[in-house]
């Protein structure tokens, strides 16, 4: 029972999370925001802005891996020192911002979110029909999203926490997901996601050979 808990955790959790962390807030690194494309193209860097991010970028690495080098420090420390260069790099990069440049990154930001938004909502949309899924539990899966969201949005963004705070309060919320997953999956369903583990662990198998 405590393997097809887990089972479900992971399914459930995917479907809730998945949408939350691409709906990045405007307080994020500016490369974060298209993964997949060209940032400085898409909000028209000029040829002074593409040359200092890529000078703050080439800075950043330099640092990364002189702080990677460092063995005189313990774990923490090497952790803190680690964020504190990523948020100086990502101050940095959105200095670069023009009052416009920063309207349209609120743009990309605002497409983003509805594309998560709709991912989401097919994600959902199968898991009602393979699981068959009532009106209830769906409504109940769409409050536990929103739910997560604003808590993994105040955690990404709170200048308070230390790394390890933040690390310990995500495993926190992530032990209420599958606490609260467990009440809206019957028995039936839960047999199922169990079944769909088997089949893609199998396809796994196959693919890898």
């Amino acid at each position: 029972m405590k393997k097809v808990m887990l089972t479900l955790c992971v399914i459930f959790t995917i479907a809730i999370t998945a949408s939350a962390q691409k709906n990045i807030e405007p307080t994020h690194n500016l490369n974060q925001i298209h993964q997949r494309g060209n940032i400085t193209d898409e909000l028209n860097f000029s040829k002074l802005q593409k040359a200092q991010a890529k000078s703050i970028k080439e800075d950043y690495r330099k640092k990364m891996h002189n702080i990677n080098r460092n063995e005189e420090v313990t774990v923490k420390v090497m952790r803190d020192n680690k964020e504190a260069l990523i948020k100086e790099k990502k101050r940095k990069m959105d200095a670069l911002l023009t009052t416009e440049q920063k309207t349209k990154r609120g743009q990309l930001l605002t497409v983003k979110k509805a594309k998560a938004e709709l991912e989401f909502t097919n994600r959902l949309a199968k898991m009602k029909t393979n699981l068959g899924l009532s009106d209830e539990q769906v409504a109940q899966i769409r409050l536990q999203k929103t739910s997560t969201k604003v808590k993994m949005d105040k955690l990404k963004t709170s200048e308070s926490l230390s790394r390890s705070e933040k690390k310990e309060q995500m495993r926190t919320l992530k032990a209420e997901e599958k606490a609260q997953s467990e009440k809206i999956f019957t028995p039936d369903q839960i047999k199922k996601i169990e079944e769909k583990k088997k089949i893609l662990q199998k396809k796994q198998v196959l693919k890898n050979k």
